[in-house]
């Protein structure tokens, strides 16, 4: 989107006008907007509750507007303007269900950036202590598949979108995990001991040989695949719709398996179910056609080492944020697939 979409408020107007850019209003126009603040992540998320001057079927009765939440969060290849490129460049195009797609743009003034995507109802709620029920497994690994598969060694395309491959990108995780590690390494001695504090020493020298190893081969990736961001919808929960695009990148397909694996689910089921969760994708890609995906047991901790780095860089957040939990299912999954084995 141009500069020109974006706004420094939100009117009824302007409203008015992106709908009937979407062809969903014909008469009828907004004539009041409640916006009421349901989050605070890497974006700051409204709701737009919306009020017309008489009834048309398909005008939205709320929407969710996205902007950036600061330092810089609206910059290119930062995960605002991914997500944005993402809906406004490839959402279309993929097999999997995603909100729809309102209007969006960046500005150089932060606040002016934004994103407004369909308000989804009827999602399955979710118990995140608890994780994923095989029925919402089941679907979600079908549908990531099918997302993998659509896209295998097809993301020349997807140009706006980072890669893993692409050294500048490499450079900045190796830069982001020094520091990381140089701050949290003192936490991670004094929690987990010898068996974590040697992968994470001998990582410093291996980022981009390691990054190297999940670049390809290449297809589309969520970037967050978890089973917040993959969730049911329906009354009878039989579809899946992916939300939350801010990390979406290119690279290897086990990236996505990986973090779903790791976040869905608690460390005891996570090593009774993640053989099954890797044979499982790795049997909807052959069905989808992808006849050369190999050895996904490798891959599948390549992509979790991966996930270990972006935990490390991350890791200050976390304990500040009181998130231990996620850092203890990295380590654990760490520690149990030996991951050091695989350091240059």
């Amino acid at each position: 989107m141009q500069a020109s979409n974006c706004v420094d408020s939100i009117s009824t107007e302007w409203l008015t006008n992106v709908l009937r850019d979407q062809s969903v209003l014909k008469q009828a126009n907004v004539i009041g907007i409640r916006i009421e603040q349901i989050g605070l992540f890497s974006s700051v998320l409204r709701r737009l509750h919306i009020e017309y001057d008489h009834v048309e079927s398909h005008a939205p009765t709320s929407l969710i507007l996205k902007q950036p939440m600061g330092n810089r969060s609206n910059r290119p290849g930062s995960g605002f303007a991914n997500e944005v490129a993402f809906y406004r460049d490839i959402a279309h195009l993929v097999s999997v269900r995603t909100p729809r797609f309102y209007v969006g743009c960046l500005d150089t003034i932060e606040t002016n950036s934004i994103l407004i995507l369909e308000d989804v109802d009827n999602l399955i709620p979710i118990d995140w202590q608890q994780g994923v029920t095989k029925h919402h497994m089941d679907r979600a690994i079908k549908s990531l598949a099918s997302l993998h598969a659509a896209w295998w060694n097809k993301t020349d395309s997807l140009a706006t979108l980072p890669h893993l491959a692409d050294s500048r990108y490499q450079y900045q995780i190796t830069e982001a995990y020094k520091k990381g590690w140089r701050t949290s390494r003192d936490y991670f001695e004094a929690k987990y001991g010898e068996a974590f504090i040697t992968l994470g020493d001998a990582l410093v020298g291996c980022i981009p040989s390691t990054v190297d190893q999940v670049s390809k081969p290449a297809t589309l990736l969520h970037g967050d695949a978890h089973f917040e961001n993959i969730v049911l919808i329906g009354r009878e929960g039989n579809e899946v719709i992916f939300l939350d695009w801010a990390d979406s990148r290119c690279g290897l397909a086990s990236f996505d398996v990986a973090v779903f694996a790791v976040q869905s689910l608690p460390i005891s089921e996570r090593r009774r179910l993640e053989e099954f969760i890797v044979e499982t994708h790795a049997k909807h890609m052959h069905a989808f056609g992808v006849a050369n995906w190999t050895d996904p047991w490798l891959n599948y901790r390549r992509g979790m080492l991966y996930w270990v780095i972006h935990m490390i860089q991350n890791a200050n957040h976390s304990i500040v944020d009181g998130r231990s939990i996620v850092i203890d299912r990295y380590v654990t999954a760490a520690i149990d697939l030996k991951l050091i084995d695989l350091l240059c």
